[in-house]
């Protein structure tokens, strides 16, 4: 299948959060600015992501463009300064909140812990990426538990089929986090191969942060 649209994926500049080593996953605590404001570094990174997409837009120009950014502050920070980039080249983009593109919630045992606990997730994740983060803790119900990597790519997949409905021949932004746009990147992969809807396999999520890591503030055309 071809793509309708082209696709670019920016990840947020690095945050206070990440400054003070500290994961930030759930929503309610994401939106808050004490939780994920950008650090100076953090905006440095996202006005150069702001001017490599102006750049790659001049290259290879396209009649629209669509924006759209996680809820949580680092991600919306950095796409204000992805949207005041393109302004300031002369091109008005709206930019559109959507909950689709959040940070993977990794479940009570890690929310507002270290992050180098981090490694155990990804251990988990290259195991079995069907299992959530804290599975092994029974005490905790299911939503607490956290976002499989397969979580993520179904809620993500259901989201870029209904951009491919929704555009045509668009420039489409995603701003968003690490885990997110790995697994993003794996989905687009999969529906451009199989179809619209169509999910990773089981080795294809595996590979998400292997194959796609990312660093703070990158950009990143998806292809």
């Amino acid at each position: 299948m071809v793509l309708r649209n082209r696709y670019f994926i920016c990840r947020h500049g690095r945050s206070l959060a990440n400054e003070a080593g500290e994961i930030v996953s759930h929503v309610a605590r994401g939106v808050l600015p004490e939780y994920g404001l950008l650090s100076p570094t953090g905006f440095e990174q996202a006005q150069a992501a702001g001017s490599n997409l102006v750049s790659a837009l001049q290259a290879e120009p396209m009649n629209d463009i669509a924006m759209y950014t996680s809820p949580f502050s680092r991600a919306k920070q950095t796409a204000e300064c992805l949207q005041k980039a393109l302004a300031a080249s002369g091109v008005e983009v709206e930019l559109v909140e959507a909950h689709e593109l959040r940070e993977r919630y990794f479940g009570v045992d890690y929310e507002g812990k270290g992050d180098s606990l981090y490694k155990q997730v990804w251990a988990i994740d290259e195991k079995d990426p069907t299992k959530s983060p804290c599975y092994q803790n029974n005490k905790l119900e299911e939503k607490e538990q956290g976002e499989s990597v397969m979580d993520v790519a179904t809620r993500v997949a259901a989201f870029v089929t209904l951009l491919e409905e929704r555009h045509r021949d668009t420039t489409v932004v995603l701003v968003s986090h690490g885990d997110t746009l790995q697994i993003t990147s794996v989905v687009v992969r999969a529906i451009a191969e199989r179809g619209v809807q169509a999910l990773p396999t089981v080795e294809e999520a595996q590979r998400h942060r292997a194959m796609y890591s990312m660093q703070t503030g990158e950009l990143r055309e998806l292809s």
